[in-house]
């Protein structure tokens, strides 16, 4: 276990070690508020673009997906990327890009519902 009272020291000095603008901490009877700089998340987001990713293979998949959801309409996420073989987060991104593309919808809850081919 650290040492108690050492977290928020800590943090501030590897933040200024990074160059990042240290949080602001408020505290009152009951509570304590910490604000980070707005830009701080968006410095930590990813940039990288697939690497060595043939163009075709994505959008097969995505055809793929849309030929396992209409023979099995209530199929987990889980479910695909077993049947895909890809991760979890491959699937999440490509059936947002479904439902962006106004190809699937989610219809009901994400536990008990299901999903519809649109086109």
């Amino acid at each position: 276990m650290e040492t108690l009272g050492t977290g928020i020291g800590r943090m501030r000095t590897i933040m200024k070690k990074n160059n990042l603008v240290p949080p602001e901490f408020s505290f009152n009877n009951s509570f304590y508020i910490t604000l980070f700089d707005k830009d701080f998340v968006r410095k930590n987001e990813p940039v990288n673009e697939p690497v060595n990713v043939r163009e075709n293979i994505p959008e097969k998949r995505l055809i793929n997906i849309l030929d396992i959801i209409k023979s099995n309409n209530i199929i987990t996420v889980s479910e695909i990327t077993e049947i895909l073989n890809v991760s979890r987060e491959t699937i999440k991104r490509d059936i947002i890009k479904l439902k962006e593309t106004g190809k699937l919808k989610r219809v009901g809850h994400d536990k008990g519902g299901s999903w519809k081919v649109l086109r």
